[in-house]
């Protein structure tokens, strides 16, 4: 009965070692809250940030949510949800293999090389504004700790904060 317990032990830590090898991943959104963590000028907020953001725990929920999810993504498919970069993407979204090209403040979303819909962010309100089949309205806004979505119709369908101090 020993031998089976040894044996069984030793088959379930090699299942989780083929299973969990190579899984590490670059934790692409623990590095995007930890560069947006990093952006306040001063190093007082920096650390009112990160202390706030321990305690809701936005790093650990991140961390289980890469570790989780995208890590294992990047896994099988090489690529991550995350890590999203200036230039193009290919993604899938909503069933759809979309090609998302972007910079700091536009992008253009193509499925089959036509544009389904385009972003643009606006400095001085602060907002995301979308363009889809000829018309625009504010999709989003982030003004301090508060994110605030839009209706078509730019009634607030949304609002929540985003980051403690």
């Amino acid at each position: 009965m020993k031998k089976l317990k040894v044996f069984s032990f030793c088959m379930l830590i090699a299942g989780f070692s083929v299973v969990l090898s190579g899984c590490y991943g670059s934790f692409e959104l623990v590095k995007k809250v930890y560069a947006w963590n990093g952006s306040f000028e001063s190093k007082f907020a920096k650390e009112a940030v990160f202390l706030g953001l321990n305690i809701i725990p936005v790093y650990g929920i991140a961390s289980f949510v890469d570790g989780l999810i995208f890590n294992s993504v990047e896994f099988w498919t090489g690529n991550n949800p995350m890590a999203l970069k200036a230039g193009e993407n290919n993604i899938r979204f909503n069933g759809k293999n979309v090609r998302l090209v972007m910079n700091e403040d536009h992008a253009v979303i193509y499925h089959k090389d036509k544009i389904e819909a385009t972003l643009d962010y606006n400095k001085t309100d602060q907002s995301w504004y979308i363009t889809r089949k000829g018309k625009t309205h504010r999709y989003m806004s982030i003004r301090g700790n508060v994110l605030t979505a839009y209706s078509t119709s730019g009634q607030i369908i949304d609002r929540e904060a985003v980051a403690e101090n």
